[in-house]
């Protein structure tokens, strides 16, 4: 058994000004990368050919040679700081205490999770982190190898958006939605079972421990 944790929304939050401001960061930096005359999206889409992939970072990396390291530095982490009333969200710190096996799995850089991690010091808590470099280039749940990086079964899954939630429904996970307020289990019927509390997420990994 194991517990894997979406990342932005999930394991810290609100997350919704941060992302927005990282993208505005990351497209001022691509402005610098474009060729003469052309428009930001023309080079984000001949960019995105280029390379295979949706993701502006990854976009950034591979033009420039950079490491994610020194992009999620000069990008993600001075907007991250930036940002006022950041946290870890309530129950998570609970849920990584239970000793159970667990797993991030983010379409963001892999060092901008390992950086979040260490920042709320629960780095230790994690005993892998599945991002971008890891094989996957979209979003997920666009596109499916995103999830497949996650090996074994019994899987107790908690994200912050619904699509994903359905998406590992769909694999035989035990997903739970986890939005800014409440926790929703993706029960039968995607959502007839509901508690607006983390502890069914609690409950469900100590029924999957007993073999219940």
């Amino acid at each position: 058994m194991k517990l894997v944790l979406d990342l932005d929304g999930t394991v810290y939050g609100p997350s919704g000004k941060v992302r927005d401001a990282v993208v505005r960061r990351l497209k001022r930096t691509l402005t610098t990368l474009s060729n003469s005359g052309e428009t930001l999206d023309k080079c984000i889409s001949r960019l995105g050919s280029k390379y295979g992939t949706k993701s502006l970072t990854m976009m950034i990396c591979l033009e420039t040679g950079s490491n994610q390291e020194s992009v999620v530095e000069a990008t993600y982490v001075p907007e991250f700081k930036a940002c006022e009333g950041i946290a870890l969200r309530p129950g998570i710190r609970e849920l990584l205490g239970l000793g159970v096996t667990t797993e991030i799995l983010t379409n963001a850089p892999e060092a901008w999770a390992r950086y979040v991690l260490t920042y709320y010091g629960i780095a230790d808590r994690v005993s892998k982190i599945c991002g971008l470099g890891t094989g996957f280039l979209y979003q997920k749940p666009e596109d499916a190898e995103v999830f497949q990086q996650i090996e074994g079964g019994d899987i107790v899954y908690v994200d912050d958006i619904f699509a994903n939630c359905v998406e590992a429904h769909k694999l035989g996970w035990n997903a739970f939605w986890f939005p800014e307020e409440d926790s929703y289990h993706l029960g039968e019927g995607l959502g007839d079972t509901r508690d607006r509390s983390i502890k069914r997420i609690h409950t469900a990994i100590e029924a999957m421990r007993s073999g219940g």
